[in-house]
């Protein structure tokens, strides 16, 4: 027998007349690697799997993101801020229950430094901006890398 024998590996170990002799052999390298023949497949699929795969790749599909939020209150006092951004910013602007309260998120960012200086800017407006992690859409979240 050879290999690993009683914890140690590269020696030799045999049984005769109940004496156990182990010889100290050369340490093998492992090979595990197996060579395999270049092939090729064939995809088949019921038709209704591929009518839902393909309704699933048309559908907008939410990420985690980041909003800057300008303001948590009423919804009058909501629609209000919203109509005041409309008019100062292209980024999408998002009014939302979080009951009993409004709030207005704006943007769309992948990461929180972008959002962070969005937030900035409307420090100075809105004193209680922050930003929070939310599902965002895709596709308005592209220009704003």
């Amino acid at each position: 027998m050879s290999g690993v024998q009683n914890g140690i590996q590269g020696q030799d170990s045999s049984e005769s007349n109940g004496q156990i002799n182990e010889t100290a052999s050369a340490i093998e390298p492992i090979s595990n690697s197996v060579k395999r023949q270049i092939g090729s497949y064939e995809l088949q699929s019921n038709a209704h799997i591929s009518a839902l795969d393909s309704a699933w790749k048309g559908m907008r599909h939410p990420v985690q993101g980041y909003r800057v939020q300008l303001y948590l209150g009423t919804l009058q006092e909501a629609r209000k801020v919203r109509s005041q951004m409309r008019l100062k910013t292209n980024l999408p602007i998002y009014l939302t229950s979080l009951a009993p309260s409004y709030r207005v998120t704006v943007g769309d960012f992948h990461d929180k430094w972008a959002a962070e200086k969005e937030r900035q800017r409307w420090s100075e407006t809105f004193r209680m901006t922050i930003v929070i992690p939310m599902e965002i859409s895709i596709s308005s979240a592209q220009g704003q890398q």
